[in-house]
């Protein structure tokens, strides 16, 4: 203890006690700090050394995807906004992630979120994102892993959400966090991603693109907003699924071949 002569039975740096325990049903300790499901620290206080957790994620895009990488199109173009762009519906998230330049070697933002593996799933956080060419989702620096702050030990689920793609959830029982750095590649295998939602592209496993309206399927609805789309795109105009600048036949055979195919989002079940 840090000072138990004194009352301060709080755990001290180096202790053996510290994620060595088992759960036995406490969700918060005598701080009301939470209580990790897995690894918590034995006694009745958790020590504060998981502040923070480093979360390295690699995952690309179907319509983004060629050859290996993805398309930087928009930044070339100097068409990224320098802050994040998913206030709005259905995302709703109010972070104030920005940046004064957009990193080089950046395709744009993503959104990314941990859940609990416990129904109902609630977010634990949220974090605006940079989507490098290679896959990689970097902090604001375009380097640097994506860093969660106040999360606990556990498991968790790791959930990509992008503004033209089905919304993904990583396999089944989540990702164990049980150190400060974290790595979870979504492009190496079907079953990295729950309910194996993912589309093999040559030798990598690509999120599947065409939600336009963002109701979780790709459908007629996603078909006739790009058949009826024959202006230049914009940023954020969801509908440019390969991101070159046009809505046209290419981003239009991604949308009918995922509508075929019944393309929808794989959730646990009872999650929103």
């Amino acid at each position: 203890f840090n000072n138990y002569g004194t009352g301060d039975y709080s755990i001290k740096s180096g202790s053996s006690a510290i994620k060595a325990g088992t759960s036995v049903g406490l969700t918060t300790d005598l701080e009301n700090n939470s209580v990790p499901v897995n690894y918590p620290d034995i006694g009745a206080f958790q020590y504060p050394n998981n502040k923070y957790v480093l979360v390295n994620i690699k995952v690309l895009i179907e319509g983004l995807y060629d050859n290996g990488n993805c398309s930087t199109y928009f930044n070339s173009h100097n068409l990224i906004p320098l802050s994040q762009p998913y206030h709005s519906y259905p995302w709703n998230y109010s972070g104030s992630e920005s940046v004064s330049k957009i990193p080089s070697d950046v395709l744009d933002w993503i959104l990314v979120e941990l859940r609990s593996t416990i129904a109902n799933y609630s977010i634990i956080a949220r974090r605006a994102a940079f989507l490098k060419s290679d896959g990689s989702i970097v902090d604001l620096d375009g380097v640097s892993p994506l860093k969660f702050d106040n999360i606990n030990y556990g498991n968790y689920y790791i959930v990509i959400k992008y503004n033209n793609a089905i919304e993904t959830w990583s396999k089944e029982g989540g990702v164990l966090f049980s150190d400060t750095n974290i790595s979870y590649d979504f492009t190496t295998s079907q079953n990295q991603a729950y309910g194996n939602n993912l589309l093999k592209m040559e030798n990598k496993w690509c999120i599947y693109s065409g939600d336009l309206n963002h109701n979780g399927i790709v459908d007629d609805d996603d078909y006739r907003s790009i058949e009826n789309d024959n202006d230049l795109a914009t940023y954020h105009i969801a509908n440019d699924l390969n991101r070159d600048g046009v809505v046209d036949l290419s981003d239009l055979c991604i949308v009918y071949s995922n509508r075929s195919a019944n393309i929808t989002r794989i959730i646990p079940p009872g999650a929103q």
